[in-house]
């Protein structure tokens, strides 16, 4: 009895939450220790180019997890445990592989070389302070973007909502993963900042066209946005990092913390599109890009 009693728990849709909990913690303490390790491992100018490369493969992986999930859970009779279980295991075995290969450590003298000069307080460097609340905006412009592609299809576009899915699906995240890979092959030749800068105007064009064109041609580009975004993140994280010498570390948890902006644009474009229409709730993640604008444009007098 006191099994089967337990068994009920693990199932419940508590414990389900508490997992998921568990797994955001895992991720979050993950990517703050990687992304910072891709960018000093190299020479300093071709950061930005490493960290957009390794993280080309999300776009990859947003494509495939929601198709796998679909297939258990549609096809497979409602099978929510085996995908968890599955993916539980690869990560454990890439734990222990990580466990027994020895990686070489940020050390003192790598952080010190991004740095200008050493010792100086985190809060005071410009580049860092500024990218931060770019890194903020960018999260925030993304899940608005996301959390509302299908209710724009749907409402503007005249696109039902099954079909709108498989467009952001294939399409939104096909242009995102090959905006990345594109954008580490054009930062070979292109200082970072100045493809952030490009990006981030060509996010603007197309937040305005959805906000004044809505309809076919608004959906469309809306759709180029995820090209435009594709490098944002990477790119502001590692030119957020580039001179804040010994303290890499700390500032790579502060910026992992700015996902946060997630929580906010989504309320803010629902607020907007329930008053006034939906395509003025893209409003939103236009402020948000014409900040990240500035922050490229001026990044060599911030630094």
């Amino acid at each position: 009895m006191y099994f089967i009693g337990c068994l009920r728990r693990i199932q419940s849709f508590e414990f389900f939450l508490l997992a998921l909990f568990v797994i955001g913690c895992g991720l979050t303490c993950l990517e703050t220790a990687s992304n910072p390790y891709v960018t000093v491992l190299g020479e300093p100018e071709g950061s930005e180019r490493r960290i957009n490369l390794a993280q080309s493969f999300n776009g990859l992986g947003w494509i495939c997890g929601p198709l796998a999930g679909g297939f258990f859970l549609f096809a497979g009779g409602g099978d929510v445990t085996t995908p968890y279980a599955v993916l539980g295991t690869v990560v454990l075995c890439i734990a222990i592989l990580f466990s027994r290969v020895k990686l070489p450590e940020i050390g003192r003298e790598t952080e010190s070389g991004q740095a200008e000069a050493s010792g100086k307080s985190l809060w005071r460097t410009t580049s860092f302070t500024v990218g931060l609340l770019s890194l903020f905006l960018y999260v925030a412009a993304q899940t608005g973007i996301n959390s509302f592609f299908i209710n724009y299809a749907t409402e503007n576009a005249g696109v039902s909502a099954q079909e709108a899915s498989v467009w952001l699906s294939f399409g939104g995240m096909g242009l995102f993963m090959a905006g990345r890979m594109g954008g580490s092959w054009l930062m070979r030749f292109v200082k970072g900042e100045k493809v952030l800068a490009i990006c981030a105007a060509g996010a603007c064009a197309c937040m305005a066209a959805v906000i004044l064109m809505p309809g076919g041609a608004g959906w469309y580009f809306l759709l180029l946005c995820f090209l435009c975004e594709s490098i944002m993140f990477p790119t502001i994280f590692s030119l957020s990092l580039r001179h804040v010498g010994t303290q890499t570390k700390q500032a790579s948890s502060y910026l992992i913390m700015s996902i946060v902006g997630g929580a906010v644009a989504p309320l803010l474009m629902g607020l907007i599109a329930d008053h006034i229409s939906m395509a003025v709730g893209f409003i939103v993640p236009l402020v948000c890009f014409m900040e990240i604008w500035g922050f490229a444009a001026k990044y060599r007098k911030l630094s």
